[in-house]
């Protein structure tokens, strides 16, 4: 059309509408898909449809930051879903056990030393608390205390350093609370960017 005509005008006008109306009703579809899957951190249950429509919406739009997000969640997370931190405080239990057990333990241990660290590890006061100390007892007591005022990240912290015979007593505890914090981390970001860009999309509007 020329330039500058009532027609040409027009259909610049209807084009920005449009473009407006695509964009909110993207951005308003992608918050209720993000807000559906907030309750995934209150429940270990599959999200694998809250995770396929996040992906569906995120194909070939320019969100990059949404995109990005999105591709951080293995999807055998979708699948399985993550524990709750009342359910990681439980299954803490039985690791921390194990761990006080395996701290004693020397290297090679004979049926002797393991029936021996075993009882002292049920009858042995263990220190508690914010305890200073790189041993593994100290690592120990670190990560329960912060893991009983809800500070998973910092609980996860004490436990990576603990030496690798340790650690393994708390294999599938260390995998789950990392899973949780990615979703926690994720999911949060998802819900900030998203409302930002609905935001800006209102401030586009307003102009």
């Amino acid at each position: 059309c020329l330039v500058g005509s009532e027609m040409c005008i027009r259909d610049r006008l209807l084009s920005l509408h449009w473009s407006y109306a695509q964009r909110s009703l993207l951005l308003h579809n992608l918050s209720y898909v993000v807000i559906s899957i907030l309750p995934v951190l209150n429940s270990m249950l599959p999200f694998t449809e809250q995770y396929d429509n996040l992906l569906q919406f995120t194909k070939g739009i320019e969100l990059p930051v949404i995109s990005d997000l999105t591709s951080q969640i293995p999807s055998d997370i979708a699948k399985k879903g993550v524990p709750t931190l009342s359910q990681l405080k439980s299954s803490f239990v039985p690791c921390f056990k194990k761990g006080r057990i395996a701290s004693i333990l020397p290297s090679h241990p004979s049926p002797l030393d393991l029936l021996f660290a075993t009882t002292l590890g049920l009858f042995n006061q263990m220190p508690k608390g914010l305890v200073d100390g790189n041993d593994a007892q100290s690592l120990l007591a670190r990560a329960e205390y912060f893991l009983e005022r809800n500070s998973l990240l910092d609980s996860v912290k004490e436990i990576e350093a603990l030496d690798e015979v340790v650690k393994k007593e708390f294999a599938t505890w260390l995998s789950d609370a990392k899973n949780r914090l990615l979703m926690e981390q994720v999911v949060e970001k998802l819900r900030t960017e998203t409302l930002t860009l609905l935001n800006q999309a209102l401030e586009d509007f307003d102009k």
